[in-house]
């Protein structure tokens, strides 16, 4: 390999190929390369590079006392070889080079391969011919790649095993130009870098590396992607037996010991403090550190503030009866409760007079102190508790003022002020309940949580509210009584906690009546077929918007009748119906395309925009933008609650928006509509519970219309087994945890 040397200032650039290693470790190498213009280099530097690796060292020539002259080196840049698949993969997926896409760029690298980079650089129309490129998109590619030059070997390298340009660059952050040797080394470390990089894909990378079966990386990553499996599915922690069976399965270890083996690398994973174990409740069982420490020490927080007893000489009765007079008993007792504890919980579900109790607190607190803020989970559910009380309330995130990277509140920060009301608690996973407890001063602030546990448990991992609910840890007031005046939509949705599901309500002709039980769609296209004529025909008699008033939910994403194939059939039947578009097939694998008037839903908290996740809104056109002289870029115009965005067409924001026709029961959480399209059908029988069709139907203000069939309702109010979740809350004995002598 040609070889050169050059110095500018002070510092020497080398290149030549690693031939021998002293040492090697992730943030330290030492060895020789081999220099044809320099012969054999003595090397070291803060990088990891491994034998056989065409690299270019900048640094400095030094005399060592010991080992003679040597190079030490300040940085290092890896000359990668670029493959075709790689090159292509990274051609048509960086936005670097938007113009290109997935045909061009497979042309332009098995034409050239190896060759491109010399080729764009000296011949660059030769690449326009082959891809048939404009001038102008030959320009541009030329120039982004020249500019691109430290990256672009790496980049098609990482192309080559599927990551995304996003992926890419959070790799490069992380790694630098150590990326190749890292990941040679260890590419597990992808799985944790890169959150939903499963454990599968990155196995059978490092299948292809070489990496043997049994080395202790691939087995650690075993266990991480288990427990972060079970975080996903809602679980704090796994019974080390069930981790170990598991992670037997998957290694498929071949060895006579395998089973020895895995249970010393589990052993070495938690004396290095990268797995949790601990015994309780006659169990031993393991968890990743951060979620353990936080289960844990929101239990301590929560007894420790709740043991502090209120001196205030206060006569809170008096003030309570100008307040709120109309409270019956159990509100009257949860306002007190709330007056005269630091930490308090409301609990109750639809129909029991909660919102009334949280509006009658909040105009009693408002008397007393200047600061007192609402916050819910979501911004949907922020919205209605700013309606129920009158004034302004925010996500939590946004109180806590969070921005994507970091909290604002926190320990070190604390909220100043006097009182926090937080609504729908049963959504505050783990994660987000310690940030909250973390930002609050208990010596001067009041926390009220509220919640209805029969809805479902959060997205996230744990189930704080029920947690609480059942093991009595903080001051509780249960609100179980359905009011008089919450009507026959109420009374039905709390009749389904009981195991009944009602017949339609009675009303009168040619009006919306609040309960629809439509339950004869044996098949599930009858019950596509049924959606389809009350979307097109029977709610716009009552005087319905299709698109505004109504949100139909049902279980799940896939099948028939989860959110994608219900999504594709009603953007059909309104695009139709309103604007006479015939909306094309989509691919299966391919994601709809977005037209005027169509609703949507945003998948992700973007800060930037301020559109947080679940936020509903529609595509009020596509409009044409010229982002620089004679180049125009398609934008979608949208509206979310009257506030104007636009997101250019082809961009990751455009990626995190999704068809909202219909919607899963999780997503809808927090959030109210006039009228819910319940979907429940035998077809979905293992996600159908109590918990779930309450969760759903409670979602309605006006009218809540069950569709489906006779045996996936019953299956529906029957099932009363909720999402069991494995918390150190629920097993942990809350004495021993108070006295330190546990967990």
């Amino acid at each position: 390999m040609s070889t050169v040397a050059t110095q500018t200032n002070e510092e020497v650039t080398v290149r030549g190929r690693v031939v021998h290693l002293f040492f090697q470790a992730p943030h330290f190498t030492a060895g020789v390369m081999k220099s044809s213009h320099e012969g054999k280099v003595k090397f070291s530097g803060k990088f990891m590079v491994s034998e056989g690796d065409d690299v270019c060292l900048i640094g400095q020539w030094e005399q060592h006392p010991q080992y003679g002259r040597q190079f030490t080196a300040v940085g290092v840049k890896q000359e990668l070889p670029i493959d075709a698949e790689g090159l292509a993969q990274y051609l048509a997926t960086d936005p670097a080079f938007y113009g290109i896409g997935p045909e061009r760029a497979r042309k332009i690298a098995d034409a050239f391969g190896a060759q491109f980079d010399s080729v764009i650089r000296e011949e660059p129309w030769r690449v326009g011919q082959v891809a048939q490129l404009k001038p102008e998109l030959v320009e541009t590619l030329q120039r982004e790649w020249v500019k691109r030059s430290e990256v672009n070997a790496l980049s098609a390298w990482l192309s080559a095993y599927g990551l995304t340009h996003r992926q890419m660059t959070k790799l490069v952050e992380h790694l630098g130009q150590n990326a190749k040797a890292l990941l040679q080394d260890n590419p597990y470390e992808l799985s944790r870098l890169l959150p939903g990089f499963g454990f599968a894909r990155v196995d059978e990378m490092a299948q292809k590396m070489g990496v043997a079966k049994e080395h202790p990386a691939r087995v650690a990553a075993v266990f991480r992607h288990l427990l972060s499996k079970a975080e996903q599915d809602g679980h704090c922690w796994l019974e080390e037996n069930v981790l170990l069976h598991e992670a037997f399965k998957a290694l498929c270890l071949d060895a006579l010991n395998a089973q020895t083996f895995i249970h010393a690398q589990l052993d070495a994973e938690v004396q290095a403090g990268r797995l949790y174990r601990a015994d309780g409740g006659g169990r031993r069982v393991v968890a990743l550190p951060l979620l353990a420490q936080r289960e844990l020490e929101i239990i301590r927080t929560l007894m420790r503030e709740c043991a502090v007893l209120d001196t205030e000489a206060v006569d809170w009765e008096a003030l309570l009866d100008e307040a709120a007079p109309g409270l019956h008993a159990s509100q009257r007792v949860a306002a007190l409760t709330a007056c005269r504890q630091r930490i308090s919980l409301i609990a109750g579900a639809a129909g029991s007079g909660k919102s009334f109790t949280v509006a009658a607190i909040y105009r009693l607190f408002t008397q007393i102190w200047d600061d007192v803020v609402l916050a819910a989970p979501t911004g949907k559910a922020a919205k209605r508790l700013e309606q129920l009380c009158a004034t302004e309330a925010k996500t939590i995130h946004r109180l806590l003022e969070y921005n994507t990277i970091s909290w604002g509140r926190h320990r070190e920060n604390p909220l100043e002020v006097d009182v926090v009301i937080i609504d729908e608690v049963s959504m505050c996973d783990i994660h987000l309940m310690w940030h909250l407890l973390e930002a609050i001063d208990f010596t001067r602030t009041r926390l009220i949580l509220v919640g209805d546990p029969n809805q479902l448990p959060p997205v996230g991992p744990g189930n704080v509210l029920r947690d609480l609910l059942a093991r009595r840890v903080i001051p509780t007031t249960v609100l179980d009584q359905v009011v008089r005046q919450a009507g026959v939509l109420k009374e039905n949705c709390t009749a389904i906690l009981r195991g009944e599901l009602r017949e339609t309500a009675e009303g009168a002709g040619g009006q919306l009546r609040p309960w629809y039980l439509i339950n004869d769609c044996r098949a599930e296209e009858m019950v596509c077929d049924t959606l389809e004529q009350i979307v097109r025909e029977v709610l716009p008699r009552l005087g319905v918007d299709s698109v505004r008033d109504v949100q139909v939910l049902t279980p799940t994403n896939k099948g028939p009748l989860g959110t994608r194939a219900l999504n594709i059939l009603l953007q059909r039947v309104i695009q139709e119906q309103r604007y006479g578009i015939r909306v094309p097939p989509v691919p299966e694998h391919r994601r709809p395309e977005l037209f005027r008037g169509d609703k949507v839903m945003q998948t992700k908290n973007n800060y930037d925009l301020e559109l947080m996740n679940g936020a509903i809104g529609v595509v009020r056109d596509l409009v044409s933008e010229e982002v620089k002289p004679g180049q125009y870029v398609e934008q979608y115009l949208l509206d979310f609650d009257g506030r104007e965005i636009r997101i250019p067409r082809c961009s990751e924001e455009a990626d995190e928006l999704m068809l909202a026709y219909a919607a899963t029961v999780h997503k809808s959480q927090g959030s109210e509509f006039p009228v819910v399209i319940a979907i429940v059908h035998r077809a979905q029988t293992f996600m159908l519970n109590r918990n779930l069709l309450y969760t759903a139907v409670t979602r309605a203000q006006r009218s809540a219309i069950v569709l489906g069939d006779s045996a996936g309702m019953l299956q529906a109010v029957s099932k009363r087994d909720v999402d069991r979740r494995k918390t150190f809350l629920a097993l942990v004995d809350l004495d021993e945890l108070a006295e330190g002598t546990q967990l």
